[in-house]
Order: C-alpha cells, then sequence, then structure tokens
C-alpha cells in the first residue's frame, strides 16, 4: 500500500471530518442560541450531572477533557461566575479543588440536554435509516481509546460522542448487562463474610482495587470510596445486606449503573461463592466493553484470593 490514501479510505476519512465539523459548529451555535453556553461548557455540566454526587476534582475533568487542566479551570471560573458551578477545596488534598453543580447549573443542564437531543436527532440522526444507524453504533463502541479507562468517563467527541446521542434516544433504560462466576470451597460462611465486611483491605483479594475506604458499619445505606487500579475513585453504596447470606453495592456510572452483589449459599458439595455483576442503563453496552470484560475475566482469580484468604484467617 503506498504512502497516500487510497480513494475510499480519502472519502471515508474527508467525509467524517467534514459531518464532524459542521455538526460542532451547528451545535455550538445552537447551544448559545437556547441556553447561552459552549460546546466545551455543555461537557463540563454533562460531566457534572452524571456523578452521583454532582462535584468532580477539576484535576479528574482535565484528564477526561481534550482541555489542559489550567484551560478547564479557566472554564469551571467562568461557569462559577455564571453561578451554574461552585468551587470547593479538596480536604483529601489542599493543592486540589472540587467543581459542584449548583441547583442553577443543574437547572440549565436539564434545558440544555432537552433541546440538544432534539436538535441532534432533527439535524442528523433522521438522516439516516435505522440499519446505518446500527452500523454507527457498532462503529462507535468499536473505538479504542488507550489509557481511558472507565471506572469513568470517556471523551464525548467525535463519533463517540453521536453514538452516545444516538443510544440515549434509542435504547433508554432496557439495556443489561451481566456476569457471574461462582466457586464451591470448604471454607466457612462465617469466615468469608469476615473477609467480606473488612472493606478496608478488599484490596488484599481484589487485584483490581488500589484502596476502599468505608463510611460507616458494613450495613445497606452505607457508602464507600474505592479506588480502582489506573483509574479515579469511585462512589458506591450497599443497597441490600443479609448477613452470612447476601450483599449488593453499586456504583453509578455516566447513564448507567453497575450492581455487584455477593452471594453465599451453603449445599452438599460446600459453600458456593458467587460474585455477580449487572451493568444497566442506556450505555450499559459500552461499560460492558470497557469494564466489563475485564471484571468477567478476573472474577475466578478474584474469588480465589478471597477464598484463599478466608481459609487463612480462621
Amino acid at each position: 500500500m503506498g504512502d497516500g490514501f487510497t480513494e475510499i479510505e480519502q472519502n471515508a476519512w474527508g467525509g467524517f471530518l467534514g459531518v464532524y465539523g459542521r455538526m460542532n459548529r451547528m451545535i455550538e451555535e445552537d447551544l448559545q442560541s437556547h441556553s447561552h453556553i459552549t460546546h466545551v461548557e455543555f461537557e463540563i455540566l454533562l460531566r457534572l450531572s452524571w456523578n452521583e454526587n454532582h462535584r468532580v476534582r477539576i484535576q479528574d475533568l482535565a484528564a477526561e477533557s481534550v482541555l489542559t487542566r489550567s484551560g478547564v479551570s479557566r472554564l469551571v471560573e467562568r461557569l462559577e461566575k455564571a453561578g451554574l458551578v461552585t468551587r470547593e477545596e479538596a480536604p483529601e488534598d489542599r493543592r486540589g479543588a472540587y467543581a459542584v453543580l449548583t441547583k442553577e447549573g443543574a437547572a440549565r443542564f436539564e434545558k440544555a440536554i432537552k433541546a440538544h437531543v432534539a436538535f441532534v436527532r432533527e439535524n442528523f440522526l433522521s438522516k439516516f435509516s435505522d440499519k446505518e444507524l446500527n452500523q454507527m453504533s457498532a462503529f462507535g463502541s468499536g473505538w479504542k481509546i488507550k489509557n481511558r479507562r472507565l471506572g469513568s468517563i470517556f471523551i464525548l467527541d467525535n463519533i463517540i460522542y453521536i453514538n452516545i446521542i444516538y443510544v440515549y434516544i434509542k435504547q433508554g433504560e432496557k439495556n443489561m448487562w451481566t456476569t457471574e462466576h461462582t466457586l464451591v470451597t470448604d471454607a466457612s460462611k462465617e469466615a468469608v463474610w469476615k473477609v467480606w465486611a473488612d472493606v478496608e483491605n478488599w484490596s488484599k483479594w481484589d487485584k483490581g482495587v488500589e484502596w476502599c475506604h468505608i463510611e460507616g458499619e458494613f450495613k445497606a445505606g452505607t457508602k464507600y470510596t474505592l479506588k480502582p487500579v489506573g483509574g479515579p475513585e469511585a462512589k458506591a453504596v450497599m443497597i441490600e445486606c443479609q448477613p452470612l447470606m447476601r450483599f449488593v453495592d453499586v456504583t453509578h456510572l455516566p447513564l448507567a449503573k453497575m450492581e455487584f452483589a455477593h452471594e453465599l449459599k451453603e449445599e452438599k458439595d460446600g459453600l458456593h461463592v458467587t460474585h455477580r455483576v449487572t451493568i444497566s442503563g442506556p450505555l450499559s453496552f459500552l461499560f460492558a466493553q470497557v469494564i466489563g470484560k475485564d471484571t468477567a475475566r478476573d472474577l475466578p482469580e478474584t474469588i480465589g484470593r478471597l477464598v484463599n484468604l478466608a481459609k487463612e484467617s480462621k
């Protein structure tokens, strides 16, 4: 193959850049007309609205944006002056700060997203058949971005951005992805439960966790923060807890949520230890690719380390 583009490559790449450039300008003008915000401001409000507590560290916003950290900081300052966000010091890092969505910011975003979806549907999505949109969706979900692990958020640009808007409209809350693994052991349920309940030491048996901190007792309603290896901090809440039987926690992701069920069941052949992960919501297909596949692959080894630790702690 020569150094230059082939005809089909030139048409594909040139067409993509042309459509993206025109759509980006049109979106900018539309957002300014009805919500008085720019496209990058809309992206920041979007990220904050997706977070469970509507607050994100500014350095994390920068890591997930095409802007520099100083550029994001100036953008947050502009939004702060407009009353859409506030800035709070990070107690865990005096040099850091959080951008926090205000009530006015949330209201502005809700107005903007409704108008934005309608605009994208009218000016882009309606021009294609369902078959063509499905092809576009497959292209977007197959796009790989290195070093953008999603215990977090993907950059909403280029074709991925348009793909996400399409999925948001077409698929709603009906999507779900799940995986599970069960290991049979002679360890006691009390020993396994004790290891589960020691949240601060989850990293000893789950190599995907750098650290974890629980904000109270091990019971339903309790929240904890964990730091995935290679990813940003994530908040989880325990929504169910039946001692020596089962507990379930949930983590909220952008337009999706991940439920992690941990179950114990005594059978004739031994104690059945099961971990089940379910990802649901409009972007479940995306998080299944980014988080789900690695989780499914690692479950057997993770439960094995859990059981071994339980046996050692007798």
